[in-house]
């Protein structure tokens, strides 16, 4: 018993260490509301079902639907909470032709009541698009290598190319 309880654990502690050296996201909700984070994250191993990139989009097309029939991931949020994914990149230069990485922010109070189609096709449940440049990421990578993103915006966040504005957006801070 104890042999095949210390083979699972070796087996889990190899299969949770990440394979390569892909830059993470830490997605923060600092709002009192539960939200959706709709990200570009590059396959990768771990998560076979997550994975659409802005390589997949128009740089001209600007809209949460194309990000969503791109398969960009989406991540629920509870108030209050973060959660860390790996973007399956290794560089931020990497994660955009463009120089541009879109982030859209969704109301995820309606999650479980409507269908995900409905929410991420219409901009009736969008609270905030962030459209980074690689400066900006660059500016947001915390102490232990993450790109550090949060709703609303942090100060550290207000020069980021946001729909609605940063002060706009900025009202969820005050809830």
């Amino acid at each position: 018993m104890r042999r095949i309880l210390f083979i699972l654990l070796l087996f889990l502690t190899t299969y949770c260490v990440r394979p390569d050296n892909s830059m993470v996201f830490s997605f923060e909700n600092d709002s009192s509301i539960d939200i959706v984070f709709l990200a570009p994250i590059r396959y990768i191993h771990e998560v076979h079902f997550l994975w659409g990139t802005m390589y997949d989009l128009d740089a001209k097309d600007t809209t949460s639907t194309s990000a969503w029939r791109a398969h960009f991931a989406y991540l629920d949020l509870f108030p209050k909470k973060r959660i860390q994914f790996s973007s399956g990149y290794s560089s931020i230069e990497e994660m955009s032709p463009y120089d541009t990485v879109r982030i859209f922010v969704f109301d995820g109070r309606y999650r479980r009541e409507v269908n995900p189609d409905e929410i991420f096709e219409s901009e009736d449940y969008l609270l905030c698009r962030y459209d980074f440049t690689s400066k900006n990421l660059y500016d947001l990578v915390d102490p232990e290598g993450n790109i550090k993103i949060s709703f609303p915006p942090s100060i550290a966040m207000s020069k980021v190319k946001m729909f609605p504005k940063y002060e706009e957006v900025n009202i969820f801070n005050k809830e």
